[in-house]
Formats: structure tokens, C-alpha cells, sequence
């Protein structure tokens, strides 16, 4: 239908043109011999007729230009929403990469947590095994401290029940050494009454001298 209509006013523009190129030797007063010549000279209608075929197919062209012109259009729709669509794909990978690397850098600071666990975890039970090695020893030591402390309770239980014993017989020596003791000094009295009674009788000299030291004898064990 546009075709029509610029043909139309093609063809209009053109008729409206020879009309006035017919209507200009009345408008000037040219002759009709002038007008004659002229349009045999310059062969009017075949470039009127030339210049008709040569508008329509420029308006040809121009349609067939409007028609790639609007495919062009369209294409250059599509690649825009093409390049539309790839840069939100561009977007949408370029998220995905960061949170690939968050997760990866996440990954590796969580490797890195297990391994420094596991490390603690290894001391931890090396630890536990000298604590353990340690607290075994200790305890055989509290062990034999106990028996030691049970040796040492039973020896003192020993030593007090002969302590208990001795005691009696403790008392027993004592009456002994204080007889012991009396019976000495009756001893003694008896050898000052004999060198007494030999003084009396006249017994003196050696025998005398023999007493002496027997009484010192005498005196020595009474003084034990």
C-alpha cells in the first residue's frame, strides 16, 4: 500500500512537472515552433519516461533498503538482547566464580582448621599418655607407700605390744636392781662388822690390808 501511494505521488509530481514545461510558452509567449523543437531536441517524454522507471526503482530500492533496514533493526534487537542475556550470564559467572572461591578459600581455612585439631589432638593424647604413664607410676608409688605405711603400722603395733611386754619386765628389773641393791649394802655392813671385830681381836696387819681391799671391792659393786 506504500508503494502505491509513493508511486502515486511520483507519478503526480511528474504529470504536474510536463504541465508546466507544456504550459510555458503561453505563460512566456514562446511560439509553438520554439516549444516543438525544444521537446524534439531535448526528447522530453523518454527522459520523463526514463525518469519514471528510474523513480520507481529507486523507491524499489528504498523499500528493499527499508526492508533490510528494518531486518537489521531486528537483528540488531536480537544481538541486543543477545549481549543483554550475556552479560547477565556474565554476571551470573562472575557470582558463581566469587562464591566457588568463597567455598574454596572456606575449604581451605577448614582444612586448615582440621589439621591444626588433629595436631591438638595428637599432643593432647600424647599428653595423655604421659599423664596416664605418670599416674600409673604415682599410683604404684602411693601403693607401695601404703604397704610401706603398713609395714610401718604393723611394726609399731609389734613395738608397742613388746613395749606393753617390757614394761612388767621393765618394773620386774627395777624391784631386782633395788634388791640387789639393798642386799649389797647388808653385805657391806657385815665386812665393816667383821674388820671391826678383827680390830677388836687384834687381828691387824696383812689380813688387815686384804680386808681394806676387800671392802673396796665391796664398795666398788655396792657403788654399781
Amino acid at each position: 500500500m506504500k508503494k502505491s501511494w509513493n508511486r502515486h505521488h511520483v507519478k503526480t509530481g511528474l504529470i504536474g512537472l510536463l504541465l508546466v514545461l507544456l504550459s510555458m510558452p503561453f505563460l512566456s509567449g514562446f511560439s509553438d515552433h520554439v516549444l516543438l523543437t525544444s521537446l524534439s531536441k531535448y526528447n522530453i517524454f523518454q527522459i520523463t519516461k526514463d525518469l519514471v522507471g528510474l523513480t520507481d526503482r529507486m523507491i524499489d530500492e528504498t523499500e528493499a533498503l527499508e526492508d533490510q533496514v528494518k531486518q537489521a533493526g531486528q537483528s540488531l534487537g536480537v544481538l541486543d538482547r543477545q549481549l543483554t542475556l550475556a552479560d547477565q550470564q556474565i554476571r551470573i559467572n562472575q557470582g558463581i566464580r566469587s562464591e566457588l572461591e568463597s567455598q574454596l578459600q572456606g575449604n581451605i581455612s577448614a582444612r586448615d582448621k582440621m589439621e591444626e585439631i588433629l595436631i591438638r589432638q595428637k599432643e593432647t593424647s600424647a599428653l595423655t599418655g604421659q599423664v596416664s604413664a605418670r599416674t600409673n607410676e604415682i599410683s604404684g608409688q602411693m601403693e607401695q607407700v601404703i604397704g610401706d605405711l603398713g609395714n610401718v603400722a604393723a611394726v609399731t603395733g609389734d613395738i608397742g605390744k613388746n613395749s606393753q611386754q617390757l614394761h612388767p619386765l621393765m618394773d620386774d628389773l627395777m624391784v631386782e636392781l633395788n634388791k640387789s641393791y639393798d642386799n649389797l649394802r647388808f653385805i657391806r655392813r657385815i665386812v665393816e662388822w667383821l674388820d671391826d671385830l678383827k680390830r677388836k681381836i687384834g687381828l691387824s696387819g696383812s689380813g688387815s690390808g686384804q680386808t681394806t681391799g676387800g671392802e673396796s671391792h665391796e664398795d666398788t659393786m655396792a657403788d654399781r
